[in-house]
């Protein structure tokens, strides 16, 4: 779907949209425990999320629980990564919307920064949850969080 930010028919669309499911938002509990972003702008008032998956993830975008609130479609960016080899990653985004507010109360410090608070594994990771946060921590190999996190 590309929707210009501020076209009419987005406005619709979020107009339609009132939050997430429950399993889009377990989905998106477990993508941003593994290398989802966050972010407002405009100061609070709403979220949206970002994606970088790598190429061999490519198949699974279509299929990403919260795809109908993609803004624009993939795109592909490719880099030369730490070890000098050429990877390609898919870039995109949602929109801006209240329905991710819940998630940026769990996963933003008081300074807008990503974090994992004490307790949030023990609240809010179920098992669907987590299944999703190792697929994506599989393919990027952060493992190490789950030894740096407070449960």
């Amino acid at each position: 779907m590309n929707l210009s930010p501020n076209s009419k028919a987005l406005r619709e669309l979020k107009a339609k949209l009132v939050g997430l499911t429950n399993v889009q938002f377990e989905a998106a509990i477990g993508l941003i425990l593994g290398d989802a972003s966050i972010q407002s702008q405009n100061k609070g008032r709403t979220y949206r999320l970002k994606f970088e998956w790598g190429d061999i993830n490519k198949t699974m975008l279509s299929m990403c629980m919260i795809y109908s609130r993609i803004l624009t479609e993939p795109k592909a960016q490719t880099r030369i990564n730490s070890n000098g080899n050429e990877v390609t990653t898919w870039r995109f985004q949602t929109f801006s919307h209240e329905a991710f507010n819940p998630l940026a109360e769990l996963f933003l410090s008081v300074q807008g920064k990503k974090m994992v608070k004490d307790g949030l594994i023990r609240d809010h990771l179920t098992y669907k949850r987590f299944s999703i946060m190792v697929q994506v921590m599989m393919e990027e190999n952060w493992i190490t969080l789950l030894t740096k996190v407070k449960v």
